[in-house]
């Protein structure tokens, strides 16, 4: 599977949204589990608004609709702009923010039930990790499992 859909916000700023098969998780899941790459094709120093990040979301939960599958989002560790009113975070903590955010509010506007498990591998050498796994809530079981996995790596 290698899907690409291009993004463009109200004010200009583009993405690449890439779904793909994830192949970079060294454990065996019990269900197809899908690489959403996130790729910034405009400059860092714009913030991007709400309708931007639903617009996003609304696209994954579009997907979620007719696949069986666990979308699986790594916050990348690339300079990103930040509110000043967030308080000092990390790049991949404040993207973490942003997806949980975009998350929460998206699913109050769409139809299907969804569940978002952020997960957070300690690594005091390279720094913290920080993970998004997102399926239909009917693979809570699923989640639970290949959460379990991805947390035998905490260091």
């Amino acid at each position: 599977m290698n899907i690409t859909k291009t993004i463009e916000s109200s004010d200009g700023h583009q993405y690449l949204l890439n779904l793909t098969d994830c192949k970079n998780i060294p454990i065996d899941p019990t269900i197809k589990v899908v690489d959403i790459a996130l790729i910034s094709m405009s400059n860092i120093g714009i913030i991007n608004n709400a309708g931007t990040l639903n617009r996003i979301a609304s696209i994954l939960f579009n997907f979620l609709d007719v696949n069986d599958v666990i979308l699986y989002f790594y916050c990348s560790k690339d300079p990103i702009k930040q509110r000043d009113t967030r308080g000092e975070m990390s790049y991949q903590q404040y993207r973490s923010f942003l997806f949980t955010s975009m998350f929460d509010r998206a699913t109050r506007y769409h139809k299907g039930e969804f569940i978002n498990r952020s997960i957070i591998l300690k690594d005091m050498t390279y720094g913290d990790h920080y993970i998004h796994l997102i399926a239909q809530s009917k693979h809570s079981d699923k989640l639970d499992k290949l959460e379990g996995e991805l947390n035998t790596f905490n260091k």
